[in-house]
């Protein structure tokens, strides 16, 4: 059983850290930023809606109407923050719309690269949360290693093959007490290996004020 405490802390039903001017002419100012395509507007009030009436209540950040949009709002905050400095070209990023990878996205030079998205999240406390018990998970160092570990494990089952050059793993979180510099301690002489199906991975964390951004951790890995 997971170690949890009282939740102190009031999450208001929608938050947008930032403001963006969309294709749509801005019908919608508040949409948060998607992907570079632009989510189009209707997508985006039924978003809205969703956010207000059935998001999860626990660590739900990153919650989005489906599957899709969440993986897709993962990888463009990834992007934005890391991804791009390093290469990537954001306006290529794509759903794959199959099982697997949950993303596409291109290098600057061309090469086409998977992206598979997964969240660092205690189910024990999404339960009760649901159930009203107002709780968070408390998470020391080891236990954090031993979760990144294990969704790693989960994403390295499969081979990229000839199709892509290489297999991108980006796991987000929003856990109250999984923070970008806790993260940072957390896994900062960690080597994570047997990984020979991944190339690159990210700890993309829920937007801190502090940084104005969405923070972004390198995992370091081994074949």
């Amino acid at each position: 059983m997971s170690q949890v405490r009282s939740q102190r802390f009031f999450f208001p039903p929608f938050t947008t850290p930032k403001l963006q001017v969309h294709q749509c002419g801005g019908a919608d100012k508040h949409c948060p930023p998607l992907d570079r395509e632009c989510i189009r507007c209707w997508t985006l009030v039924n978003t809205n809606m969703y956010m207000v009436k059935k998001r999860r209540k626990y660590a739900n950040f990153f919650e989005a109407p489906t599957k899709e949009l969440k993986e897709l709002s993962v990888s463009e905050e990834w992007l934005i923050t890391y991804g791009v400095e390093h290469g990537y070209d954001e306006k290529s990023l794509v759903a794959s719309n199959d099982q697997w990878p949950d993303c596409e996205v291109k290098m600057a030079s061309g090469e086409l690269c998977g992206i598979e998205v997964t969240e660092l999240v205690d189910q024990e406390c999404i339960e009760k949360n649901e159930k009203n018990q107002n709780v968070y998970r408390l998470w020391n160092d080891d236990e954090i290693v031993e979760a990144i570990e294990q969704r790693l494990k989960d994403k390295n089952t499969k081979s990229h093959g000839g199709r892509y050059q290489k297999l991108i793993v980006l796991i987000h979180t929003d856990e109250i007490e999984i923070t970008f510099d806790r993260g940072n301690k957390a896994i900062e002489v960690h080597t994570f290996s047997g990984l020979k199906n991944i190339n690159e991975a990210y700890l993309v964390y829920s937007y801190e004020p502090m940084y104005q951004q969405y923070p972004v951790t390198t995992i370091k890995l081994s074949g």
